[in-house]
């Protein structure tokens, strides 16, 4: 279960700098976020291709994982760079990259990220709820995800902020 938790965990705050597609219709602002929801008009919120920065905070609570490892995860703080390029800008989330994952009470338009995404995986189960705001340069969201499986039952609280701080250096892929 921890290998599913954190890798929504990491995956969502990854995409929160990828483009997205909107639920509603004639959202055509410029935005960034996480997937969204699929069915009705859409139209591509993107976001601003280069090097983003993000800050996080993770706390956690439940059963199931040693002490250690629970009291290493409260008010985990970190700050990461992602690089986004043209392409993943341009293109919306492919919510068809894990099969496990069901992305269709998730929007995103007029500047909100919200709503829900759910995860199977091996032995586990993981439902992510999500609320925020973007713009071309920025994002903030709050996500809070429960999971079980392997004998835990865990829920994560993030935090995050990003923004794009200038042109990705030279041979950056990621």
């Amino acid at each position: 279960m921890r290998k599913v938790t954190f890798a929504a965990a990491a995956g969502l705050i990854a995409l929160a700098g990828c483009g997205s597609k909107d639920q509603g219709a004639g959202n055509t602002a410029a935005g960034g976020g996480t997937p969204a929801a699929s069915g009705g008009a859409s139209a591509v919120a993107q976001i601003d291709p280069g090097e983003w920065e993000v800050a996080s905070e993770m706390s956690m609570t439940g059963t199931g994982l040693p002490p250690a490892a629970m009291e290493a995860m409260k008010g985990r703080k970190e700050v990461k760079r992602q690089c986004i390029t043209p392409e993943e800008a341009r293109r919306p989330m492919d919510t068809d990259r894990d099969k496990n994952c069901d992305y269709s009470k998730f929007s995103m338009g007029g500047g909100r990220i919200s709503g829900t995404v759910s995860c199977q995986g091996e032995g586990s189960k993981v439902a992510m709820a999500m609320d925020g705001q973007f713009t071309a340069r920025t994002y903030e969201y709050t996500m809070t995800m429960n999971g079980k499986g392997n004998g835990a039952d865990l829920t994560t609280r993030i935090h995050a902020v990003g923004h794009r701080i200038g042109d990705c250096p030279a041979g950056d892929k990621e």
